[in-house]
């Protein structure tokens, strides 16, 4: 009997694997990313959300064809982009695009705003800005879009119309195409508090840059800002455990058989896990297990689960249904 041939996407290669490597990867054309932006505002505007309804349009857009998802404001709703075919917004006509990219979350501002941050889990291919510069992570308010491989992605909030408006197209009539003002671009060591506005009592559209999630080995567990212990076992024999600080929580931890997870556990990974499984991601006084997309799943008490809130003193998950492993989160202090 012949073998069945393994499913191929439009590019000739299997759609869960063959990542290309960085010296492959060619970084999008600048000029794309305010095109991709444009194409974004003219398409959406016309599918938006009722107002009363908080979050962002996440989009993406390359050769002209546009393709999005409305992110609802919630500390357990997000996304995952990539290339697998598990991913929530799929990024599959380049190779260069990790099978797990990117997680997005809405951001609920004290002010009331909706912010979209994007996190890179740590690929090879990171985010870039329309001034050329790569980044890890950021928040965007008001309308906004960044470069990854040959696609422009980026959002649009539920209340564009409380965002300044920029120049229209030369030769466009009044009342034409849609444009914003270029987003204000700061650093900062932590999501914004509130968006920002202009003098004539507008907001301006904002990218804040944060820093990157980090490759984390173990805190010792009298250190003053150890806040969490994670330990993983596995049925077949063996155990680990490392402890975790709140700062890396914060920028997001990565859980899985791949070398930018959580180094010291990876050992105990089987190949039921997924390379990026996991995201341990603490939100202000809240932390979350986040399912990045896995073949085989996360499961709290036998019931697959998407999001996991942490909390109480302890919480058990197990990690893939074959060859499982076993996570427990310990709370500490």
């Amino acid at each position: 009997m012949p073998e069945t041939p393994t499913p191929r996407d439009p590019l000739g290669t299997r759609p869960n694997a063959n990542t290309l490597l960085p010296s492959a990867w060619t970084p999008p054309a600048l000029d794309h990313i305010e095109a991709g932006l444009t194409l974004a505002l003219r398409t959406l505007r016309e599918a938006a959300a009722p107002p009363d309804v908080p979050g962002v349009h996440v989009f993406a857009v390359r050769d002209g064809r546009i393709e999005g998802r409305f992110l609802r404001a919630g500390a357990e709703e997000y996304l995952v982009i990539g290339r697998h075919e598990r991913c929530d917004l799929r990024l599959a006509a380049d190779p260069a695009i990790s099978l797990r990219h990117l997680v997005a979350r809405v951001v609920t501002l004290r002010d009331g705003s909706a912010a979209l941050r994007l996190l890179d889990l740590s690929t090879r291919c990171p985010l870039v800005l329309s001034d050329g510069t790569l980044q890890r992570s950021l928040v965007g308010t008001g309308p906004f879009a960044v470069g990854v491989g040959s696609y422009v992605i980026g959002g649009v909030p539920h209340d564009l119309d409380r965002y300044v408006r920029g120049p229209a197209p030369t030769g466009t009539r009044p009342g034409g195409p849609y444009r914003t003002a270029p987003p204000v671009v700061e650093r900062a060591s932590s999501v914004p508090d509130h968006a920002l506005e202009s003098p004539a009592g507008q907001r301006r559209s904002r990218i804040t840059l944060m820093p990157s999630s980090r490759m984390v080995t173990s805190l010792s567990g009298l250190a003053v800002d150890a806040c969490a212990q994670v330990t993983l076992s596995r049925a077949s024999g063996g155990s680990g455990a490392v402890v975790l600080d709140r700062e890396s929580l914060e920028l997001g931890v990565l859980v899985g058989r791949a070398e930018r997870c959580l180094d010291g556990l990876r050992a105990l990974m089987t190949m039921s896990i997924s390379r990026v499984h996991l995201m341990l991601l603490a939100d202000g006084d809240r932390t979350f297990a986040l399912d990045v997309a896995s073949t085989q799943g996360t499961y709290e008490r036998g019931r697959m689960r998407r999001a996991v809130e942490l909390t109480g003193r302890t919480c058990a998950l197990s990690l893939g249904q074959y060859d499982a492993v076993q996570l427990v989160w310990r709370a500490l202090g």
